[in-house]
């Protein structure tokens, strides 16, 4: 423990940073302990070294000032390790008679406010008042009590200094124009306003420069969607959409896109690049050098849902107007088409009569929609058309426009199955006619094929007559019976395919088929046929071409007698395996016969099959 400055006596511990003399009883600070212990803080505070002072001592002397002193000033919490100020302290001698040996750090050991100020020893009677404690413990508390009091009132007065800063920033605040503002329209104005502010800004900036969806005016498949730094690039593939995404600068002249591809990774392409008129119109020299013209269709990304409004008007039509919502840039489907009395549908145009006058745009479902638009039904008052048929006396009428295979299907009373017709106008006969979409002229219907169903059972007389148009006919396995003259005179009749269940083939069936060259018979059980004819053979043909072949099925086992007599333009015959018969006259008199091939499978041969 340290010496006493004053008489050189050793000093005991009081607590609170202080100790006291044995030998005089003077209370000093300790320098080389904390003010309390529990702060854990050691003054670090140099103090100026002071001489000892006496009761005696001369009215010159110097006194040391708070600002002087080491101990803490007032208004600073007790706990960083200082003194409030209290009044004069006194000063500890320049030098301790008799310096402890094992000091380290100088000590202003100096009296504490209230300690008794005289360095002489103190009588055993101050030592005890009436209450019976000691003067050192009566000094201890009363040093104690003078610093709660200076604590209380330095918190005091740091409480009461902002206090005033708080309410000098009021009044401060009270002069500026906002709460003049504040006060008069209120939060429920101001607040509105502002964030309506906001908005603006954010909008402005936003719309500011290039940003936006841009159109190819030449290719509206093709276009831009710019954010403030991402890019959408939308194009066509061998007619198939695709989508390149990335972010976009634009600098000296250039748009430069850098996007990612699967294979190269991160790509960077640049492109001349012009504007004009704020933006509304772009310039993009593209990778073969082109310049390409982009307009501004909507100042939003393709990225922000966007919805445009299609309306279709049936203008004097059958429908009401129907209103279809689409997303930017997306495609729209067309409505039912209506109907008008007396009148052609000719599609949805822009402007009502755009059909007619080549004004407005004809409605197409391909086509992107990039702003509100508007579609009228255009009507073509009708005229009306005969379709007549080389192969049955009829005559229908029919508008521009009308489906002849409909028309032809509904009308045909005695021709059951699948027919394909050729439509020849009557004007030319070398211009074709699209069955699906009649022109405005005359027009006759030509047979050109029958597939005749499974629910036909037979073809009466003179079914087929004169169908010259007619090329080929499959007469299924439920036929048991093709009439008298059923395909007479068809001269273009090229293949014939006759059924297993025919049993009976009229006389004339096939007579006078110039172009006939292909007969597949499959029938398993024909009779014989009629001879009180000139004309035997069903098949026979007056005029001098030739080269028809005939193919017998696997499933027939027996030629009929007469089949082919008299058919001088067959030529070759394969008979199948399976046939064991040959009936008489089969192939009589069929003077260019020149093939024919007998299987094995053969046990009979009628009389004069082959004869002449």
């Amino acid at each position: 423990m340290a010496k006493c400055p004053a008489c050189g006596g050793e000093r005991s511990d009081v607590g609170g940073g202080y100790s006291r003399c044995n030998v005089c009883g003077k209370i000093w600070k300790n320098k080389d302990l904390p003010v309390f212990a529990e702060d854990n803080a050691v003054e670090k505070r140099e103090t100026p070294k002071a001489k000892p002072r006496t009761n005696g001592a001369k009215a010159g002397a110097k006194k040391q000032t708070a600002a002087d002193s080491p101990v803490r000033q007032e208004g600073q919490n007790i706990h960083e390790g200082k003194i409030p100020t209290g009044g004069e302290v006194k000063e500890e001698p320049a030098s301790d008679p008799e310096p402890a040996a094992n000091s380290v750090t100088e000590t202003s050991d100096e009296p504490t406010p209230g300690a008794a100020e005289a360095a002489e020893p103190v009588s055993t009677e101050r030592q005890e008042n009436s209450s019976g404690k000691s003067a050192e413990q009566r000094e201890i508390d009363e040093l104690r009590a003078r610093l709660a009091a200076i604590e209380q009132r330095a918190a005091a007065q740091q409480a009461n200094s902002f206090n005033a800063k708080v309410k000098r920033a009021k009044e401060s605040f009270k002069q500026t124009p906002v709460y003049s503002v504040t006060k008069k329209w209120g939060l429920k104005v101001i607040l509105p306003v502002f964030l309506l502010f906001i908005a603006l800004i954010t909008l402005l900036s936003c719309f500011c420069g290039l940003r936006g969806v841009f159109v190819n005016v030449n290719n509206p498949d093709e276009f831009y969607s710019f954010s403030a730094t991402n890019y959408e690039y939308h194009g066509t593939l061998m007619g198939k959409e695709y989508v390149d995404k990335g972010t976009w600068k634009r600098s000296d002249g250039q748009l430069k896109l850098t996007y990612k591809d699967e294979l190269f990774g991160k790509i960077t392409e640049s492109y001349d690049f012009s504007a004009k008129d704020s933006f509304k119109t772009i310039y993009i020299t593209d990778d073969f050098g082109m310049e390409n013209e982009y307009k501004r269709v909507s100042l939003m990304a393709i990225s922000t849902p966007q919805k445009v409004t299609v309306k279709f008007y049936a203008n004097d039509g059958s429908k009401d107007s129907e209103r279809k919502r689409v997303d930017l840039g997306g495609r729209v489907a067309a409505p039912e088409e209506p109907v008008r009395a007396g009148y052609k549908f000719k599609g949805w145009f822009t402007d009502k009569e755009g059909w007619k006058n080549g004004k407005g745009k004809q409605f197409s479902e391909m086509d992107r929609v990039w702003e509100k638009t508007e579609y009228y039904a255009n009507w073509e008052e009708k005229e009306y058309f005969t379709l007549t048929c080389d192969f049955m006396d009829i005559r229908l009428q029919f508008t521009e426009g009308d489906n002849l295979n409909a028309l032809l299907s509904a009308k045909n009373e005695y021709l059951s199955g699948e027919k394909q017709f050729v439509f020849v106008s009557a004007d030319n006969e070398q211009n074709i006619v699209n069955g699906d979409s009649a022109p405005a002229c005359n027009v006759n219907a030509r047979l050109v094929s029958v597939t005749i169903p499974d629910s036909v059972t037979t073809i009466g007389d003179s079914a087929f007559r004169d169908c010259d148009s007619l090329t080929s006919v499959v007469i299924p396995d439920s036929v048991t019976t093709i009439g008298d003259s059923a395909f007479y005179d068809c001269d273009n009749l090229a293949s014939v395919t006759i059924g297993e269940s025919v049993t009976t083939i009229g006389t004339y069936a096939f007579v006078d088929c110039y172009a006939l060259r292909q007969i597949n018979w499959n029938a398993v059980a024909v009779n014989d046929f009629n001879f009180n004819y000139s004309f035997d053979c069903p098949f026979y043909n007056s005029g001098d071409t030739n080269g028809m072949v005939v193919t017998f099925g696997d499933n027939v086992q027996s030629i009929p007698a007469n089949a082919f007599r008299n058919c001088n333009n067959l030529t070759s015959v394969t008979i199948g395996d399976s046939v064991t018969t040959i009936g008489e006259r089969a192939f009589y008199n069929c003077d260019n016969l020149t093939s024919v091939t007998i299987p094995d499978s053969v046990t009979t041969i009628g009389e004069n099959a082959f004869y002449d």
